[in-house]
């Protein structure tokens, strides 16, 4: 038992060291596999693991600041149609007054919902507010910084996407009035 318990402590060791390497080297391994990528060539299994860890530590951060990022970036993780949630998350005076496809700045105020539903279309009847979006990753060149501590290419996921490893999916967030 004690045995296991090592291997699992030396293995957690060795996941966590890898995603920071990966995150917090601006133009490291991330900068090197886009350049993989754009010049038409594959990754490697420990790329293609280690993008797909990243994945994961960020779901991870991320529940701690967005829970429903996290919720609809786990989903990501199998094949799906689209999905529907109860929540009032998104329900801010501001929000509900500019309807429309919207995009938020990644601010204190804004960093929940901008993260979960950046550039969300919200609709309207008597009792009910709606959001529905497509989740996601495009193909972006340059990585989005998050406090200028750690740095993701979503061009990594949107890699990972293409090869069937992550699912993009539509989905639906209902609030009563």
């Amino acid at each position: 038992m004690r045995k296991i318990f090592k291997i699992l402590v030396i293995a957690l060791a060795l996941l966590v060291g890898n995603v920071f390497l990966w995150t917090f080297m601006q133009d490291g391994l991330q900068r090197h596999c886009i350049n993989k990528i754009e010049h038409g060539k594959s990754l490697n299994a420990y790329e293609v693991g280690s993008i797909y860890t990243i994945h994961l530590g960020v779901c991870f951060v991320g529940c701690f600041v967005a829970p429903e990022f996290t919720k609809e970036s786990i989903q990501m993780l199998w094949k799906h149609e689209e999905r529907v949630w109860h929540s009032d998350f998104f329900v801010r005076e501001d929000l509900i007054r500019n309807r429309g496809r919207i995009g938020l700045p990644y601010t204190w105020k804004n960093l929940r919902i901008a993260t979960a539903l950046n550039g969300y279309v919200i609709r309207e009847t008597p009792t009910t507010y709606y959001i529905t979006d497509t989740i996601q990753y495009p193909y972006i060149h340059k990585s989005t910084s998050f406090f200028n501590l750690f740095y993701v290419n979503e061009g990594l996921f949107n890699y990972l996407q293409k090869i069937g490893l992550l699912h993009p999916y539509k989905f639906t967030y209902i609030a009563e009035k």
